[in-house]
């Protein structure tokens, strides 16, 4: 494997990790979420989510990434990235949209509709995006 598949499937990997450490570090900032998982497990789970979150953010603008970044950054991953963009764009406005509705119908609180939008939001495309640059062909 060369050293641009090696970079390549790296950050996949650490988007990933980075889209689901941010959805599961918001999740445990919902109230509910947190009386279903105990007093005790929600801020470990909750802490160690960020902590996971910051070390991907951290390794993916670090410079093994740049340093082959105009090899891996071809015109497929252009047009993958757009694409996810686009896909989270759409996941937004649904969601905002579905949660006008859910709170125009039940007593939610506002603060976790909008987390869930958040996360919808920020999560989606990354991992989106994780995954379609792992289905790309990749010359073996």
């Amino acid at each position: 494997m060369s050293t641009v598949d090696q970079i390549s499937r790296g950050r996949v990997g650490f988007l990933l990790l980075n889209g689901v450490a941010f959805a599961v570090w918001q999740f445990t900032e919902i109230e509910r979420v947190g009386e279903l998982f105990g007093e005790g497990v929600t801020p470990m789970l909750g802490t160690s989510a960020v902590a996971l979150w910051t070390i991907t953010l951290a390794a993916l603008f670090a410079p093994a990434f740049a340093r082959q970044k105009s090899t891996i950054e071809d015109e497929l991953t252009r047009q993958n990235r757009r694409a996810a963009f686009s896909w989270g764009y759409w996941v937004v406005i649904s969601g905002a949209i579905l949660a006008l509705f859910v709170a125009s119908n039940i007593a939610v609180p506002a603060d976790d509709l909008l987390r869930l939008v958040l996360i919808a939001g920020v999560s989606a495309p990354i991992i989106r995006f994780a995954v379609m640059e792992r289905s790309a062909p990749d010359g073996e």
